[in-house]
């Protein structure tokens, strides 16, 4: 949800930020093999990245053909020598040319992230293990473009790209038209559910007689859509679950609270209750989650097990909603109401 908030920065700030960013890197060269795939896709990672445009790439230069080296870098078999063996960036007005880890901080100095987060390769474990990765790299980068099977990419930097057959064509526009209509559906019932559920929408924008398998595809994701906390519109009533359950042994007993039935909604020493709980009381009693009835009829039948006391067993039980109405400042609080929502067994 942070990340998208980039989204929403107009383009004037980063016209803005980015000669400034600029001028805090450093530019540099990236030496590479244009005739091995390996390369040429990490070539691509940096350029992706190098959105200053402050990484030049430079070819290792083709059988029999004279190294063109940047001004003041090292000699040109010496620097042939280094690219063979490892990864080489050359920084302009630099006589020595960066191989292994210093190539790539001076690769990250060229980024807008800069090498700050890269600060645990200079310590010596890191370094090494990250060096030797990188030697093993340049000098089996064949090898490598096996194992990553790039042997088909051209040294151009193009993959080969076989035409699809007519079945996979056919696959490929059924299962694109598929995930379309799948957005639309999903918005859909999201768009429904937002009305359904907010109590600023008018009654006469309210659907009253939508599918059952729209409010199967909002109820079982939780893709609820109440937004009904703040003002204007905040709640005006609560509510909770009370279990009237009998004990094997004759004992009343809530397995919810651990005590007698209290059919208050807001006691005095209140029940210490989270939000995921205090979620479930209020709306466990609606005719929509009708459905998991028949879990919490599960769940009270094995309350014993959870405790470990055969004694706590619940032979029969009248499950009930509680509701009360809070009144504005000033008004006086009616008494609560309730409402049976199903039973268990026999009552005592």
């Amino acid at each position: 949800m942070i990340v998208m908030f980039f989204t929403l920065i107009p383009s004037e700030f980063w016209n803005w930020a980015g000669p400034r960013l600029k001028k805090r890197r450093t530019a540099c060269e990236l030496h590479f093999d244009p005739g091995n795939a390996t390369f040429l896709a990490f070539c691509r990672i940096v350029k992706r990245l190098d959105v200053l445009g402050l990484v030049r790439f430079v070819p290792f230069p083709a059988d029999g053909e004279p190294a063109s080296d940047a001004e003041g870098a090292d000699s040109s078999s010496k620097l042939d020598r280094k690219r063979e063996r490892t990864l080489v960036v050359t920084v302009p007005g630099r006589k020595r040319a960066q191989t292994g880890v210093d190539a790539l901080l001076s690769l990250a100095r060229a980024l807008p992230s800069g090498a700050l987060p890269f600060f645990w390769l200079r310590f010596p474990p890191f370094k090494g293990f990250v060096k030797r990765r990188l030697e093993r790299a340049v000098r089996g980068r064949a090898e490598l473009d096996r194992y990553l099977e790039l042997e088909g990419q051209l040294a151009a930097g193009e993959y080969r790209v076989e035409p699809d057959s007519e079945a996979r064509s056919f696959v490929r526009r059924v299962s694109w038209y598929a995930g379309e209509w799948c957005v639309i559906v999903l918005i859909v019932c999201c768009g429904s559910q937002v009305l359904i559920e907010n109590r600023a929408v008018p009654e006469f924008l309210k659907p009253h007689n939508r599918p059952d398998w729209m409010t199967a595809i909002v109820i079982y994701p939780r893709l609820f859509q109440g937004w009904s906390m703040f003002a204007p519109g905040p709640p005006t009533d609560d509510g909770r679950m009370v279990i009237d359950g009998r004990t094997k042994d004759g004992r009343k007993l809530d397995p919810l609270t651990g005590q007698a039935p209290s059919f208050e909604v807001q006691p005095k020493g209140g029940f210490r209750m989270n939000q995921i709980w205090g979620d479930f009381h209020r709306r466990i009693g609606e005719d929509r989650f009708r459905t998991y009835w028949n879990g919490v009829r599960d769940m009270i039948l094995n309350h014993h097990r959870v405790t470990g006391r055969p004694q706590d067993e619940i032979v029969a039980f009248e499950i009930w909603f509680v509701n009360e109405f809070i009144p504005p400042p000033g008004q006086v609080k009616p008494p609560p109401s309730k409402r049976k929502l199903f039973t268990h067994g026999k009552m005592q």
